[in-house]
């Protein structure tokens, strides 16, 4: 193998071009991938937060749901003790069968106190 001035020539210019590639080249594609790349970190960070975040969101539902469930069974036998209330004083109130006189019907007594409970318990 001849080396000449020209495959010396050609080793300088090759050298050269990796030179401003090295230089100029790869900083200008390296800069917008590593730009990327922050991007797309930042946005798996925010979607793992969001996802704790909504764990999070659903644990305090579930709390408030079981709260208001508990507070619903509350109204609804303090509607029923006080139907039962209703209809016992409606009892002693009435006169009695003997004189010939009929009690109202208990259905229409309790069905007015439900309504009752169900007007209390929408407030």
């Amino acid at each position: 193998m001849d080396i000449n001035a020209t495959f010396i020539g050609q080793i300088i210019v090759f050298l050269i071009m990796l030179w401003f590639i090295a230089k100029v080249v790869v900083p200008m594609i390296a800069a917008p991938i590593s730009e990327r790349h922050k991007k797309i970190a930042d946005g798996l960070a925010a979607a793992e937060r969001g996802q704790k975040d909504l764990l999070a969101a659903e644990s305090r539902v579930d709390a408030i749901v079981r709260e208001a469930r508990a507070r619903a069974l509350q109204i609804e036998a303090q509607a029923q003790a006080q139907a039962n209330e209703i209809i016992e004083a409606a009892s002693a109130a009435q006169p009695s069968r003997e004189r010939g006189y009929c009690n109202p019907p208990s259905s229409r007594l309790r069905s007015s106190g439900k309504a009752r409970a169900m007007s209390f318990a929408s407030r």
